[in-house]
């Protein structure tokens, strides 16, 4: 029985195979000479900006008549696909992506088939083929964002008072911005911004107001591309009622006289018999002893049953603050003779501020006798 040999050659590029025929105990040999062949196309997809990706695919196929063993790899992103066996007259899709550095760019690809024959390669018969395409980085168009906020959106202030609010301005780029300048309605020029996002703060003061109502105050932030953005604080003043009278009036108009009764006195538990802070003497009494030698107990005491007094007949009392109940808390505490060095100034200070508000210089104003 004759020996079955089989072998390759590599002639001009053109691979022979010689295929033995077994007829009989003959044998007969018949070569032919198929030629290798693979093609591969491309595309790819823009970058949608600065940093991202861009993505590309395609077909690889097999147009040789034998089957081939294929790889593509890109000149960017490196191997995509296989090694993989594609037979003859078939096809295969890839894919893959890369940062691009620059714009436009182009990436090949390169699809190489080995020919793959009785189960196994054949290294030294191959074909490639090549394909390109060319994307671009695409420019993000610039947008600047601004958002202008404060610590205060309500307020509520007595006439004559004023308030520091808080304000601030963000900004925020995104695509590709040039620097953009920043102006306040207020503030003038807040500054220039170069990088993605900065925030300008700044403080105001709102009032004081001379006339009670309402006010609002608005304030724009607005940037060099027309984009603004505005914030409002809306303040009520409100309106003081009633008037004020001083410690000579109230003195004089107790149930006691001389002058004209004024029922006011009738809102305190005894009227002017109303014991003071339980001191042992009346409302009355406090009101009608003098401060021998600058006694600031009784200095303060007749300013603030004037105070007191107003407030009962209507006078609004709200500029005073904390004057009255930190007036009231000093004379329960102490009386004329134990009042220490270091507590005087407060006494002093709290019947000054009572006696602003009870000749009217401060709150609604003094009344027209």
């Amino acid at each position: 029985m004759g020996k079955i040999i089989r072998f390759t050659t590599k002639v001009s590029g053109i691979v022979v195979l010689v295929v033995p025929l077994i007829i009989g105990i003959m044998l007969v040999s018949k070569s032919y000479a198929p030629t290798l062949s693979i093609d591969v196309t491309k595309v790819c997809e823009d970058a949608v900006g600065p940093g991202s990706p861009i993505m590309f695919s395609g077909v690889v196929t097999n147009t040789s008549a034998l089957s081939l063993s294929v790889t593509v790899t890109d000149d960017h992103a490196g191997v995509v696909f296989g090694p993989t066996v594609i037979e003859a007259g078939a096809s295969a899709n890839y894919s893959g992506s890369y940062i691009p550095t620059e714009s436009p760019s182009t990436n090949v690809v390169t699809a190489r088939g080995v020919l793959f024959y009785e189960d196994r390669l054949w290294p030294d018969h191959w074909v490639e083929a090549i394909a390109n395409a060319t994307c671009e980085i695409k420019e993000v168009p610039c947008e600047w964002t601004i958002d202008k906020s404060a610590d205060q959106s309500q307020l509520t202030l007595s006439l004559g008072q004023s308030f520091q609010v808080n304000y601030s301005v963000a900004v925020n780029g995104s695509g590709d911005c040039t620097p953009v300048d920043v102006t306040d309605t207020y503030a003038g020029f807040l500054g220039t911004v170069t990088s993605a996002s900065q925030t300008f703060y700044y403080p105001r003061f709102i009032g004081p107001y001379g006339i009670c109502g309402d006010y609002k105050v608005e304030n724009t932030a607005s940037l060099s591309t027309g984009a603004s953005d505005s914030w409002t604080v809306n303040v009520h003043v409100p309106c003081l009622e009633g008037c004020t009278l001083t410690q000579g009036y109230w003195k004089t108009h107790s149930e006691y006289g001389p002058a004209p009764y004024d029922d006011t006195w009738a809102q305190l538990t005894d009227g002017a018999d109303t014991l003071f802070f339980d001191k042992g003497e009346s409302w009355y009494e406090v009101l009608w002893t003098p401060p021998k030698k600058g006694d600031v107990y009784y200095i303060l005491a007749h300013q603030y049953i004037a105070a007191y007094l107003n407030g009962l007949n209507g006078a609004d009392t709200s500029t005073l603050g904390t004057a009255l109940t930190d007036a009231a808390a000093l004379l329960d505490e102490y009386d004329t003779k134990s009042i220490p060095r270091s507590i005087r100034p407060s006494f002093i200070n709290l019947a000054s501020t009572l006696d602003q508000y009870n000749n009217g210089y401060t709150g609604p104003g003094h009344c027209s006798e």
